[in-house]
């Protein structure tokens, strides 16, 4: 098994799912991935279709992080805002 195997970022970005599409931006913002948020009108239509259009951009964003620590840094970050997401819906 990798260390890319081991790589939390696919369960981790698969909660992301799952919430608000509105509210996805900011915590990819605050773990510090560069994502353009830009999107047209029929992306911006229903929470599937902008998730559709985040999707592949977040992963663009960390797909090309090289080192393992930056990784961990991003996936921690998300993670750490998605624990705050979920108690807060409590």
């Amino acid at each position: 098994m990798s260390r890319k195997d081991l790589d939390p970022w696919r369960v981790i970005r698969s909660f992301l799912s799952r919430l608000l599409s509105y509210d996805v931006p900011d915590i990819i913002d605050h773990a510090g991935l560069a994502v353009d948020w830009t999107i047209t009108e029929k992306q911006d239509y229903s929470h599937a279709m902008r998730w559709a259009a985040y999707r592949p951009r977040i992963d663009a964003a960390y797909e090309p992080l090289t080192r393992d620590d930056d990784r961990l840094r991003v996936a921690f970050f998300v993670a750490r805002e998605l624990g705050g997401e979920t108690s807060q819906k409590r």
